[in-house]
């Protein structure tokens, strides 16, 4: 899976702009294999408005399946219109964007 999709390494981090005005900053989870993601929700302001871990069912294929999983879960609309905020390269520095809590 590593080769087909590269974005997809042991301990990812993405950040996401949802069009409704969040974001969703989403991570693979590395000490709990039976809910490998986690993800953080947050609002204009950059205060979190709600978090948890999830598991996807199967092996996702991208990081866009883990992110239709979380957005389900904060029962958000499937299909929401959303960009990377993050380059993709490494961890993604939450604190320094102003992000609430980190």
């Amino acid at each position: 899976m590593a080769e087909k999709y590269p974005e997809m390494y042991l301990g990812w981090e993405a950040l996401f702009a949802l069009e409704n005005g969040d974001s969703i900053f989403l991570q693979n989870t590395l000490d709990d294999p039976d809910y490998a993601y986690s993800y953080e929700l947050f609002g204009p302001d950059r205060h979190s408005i709600d978090g948890g871990c999830l598991n996807v069912e199967g092996e996702p294929e991208s990081i866009e399946e883990v992110l239709e999983a979380a957005l389900k879960d904060c029962n958000l609309p499937k299909g929401l219109g959303h960009y990377r905020l993050d380059d993709g390269d490494g961890p993604v520095d939450l604190e320094g964007l102003g992000y609430e809590g980190y």
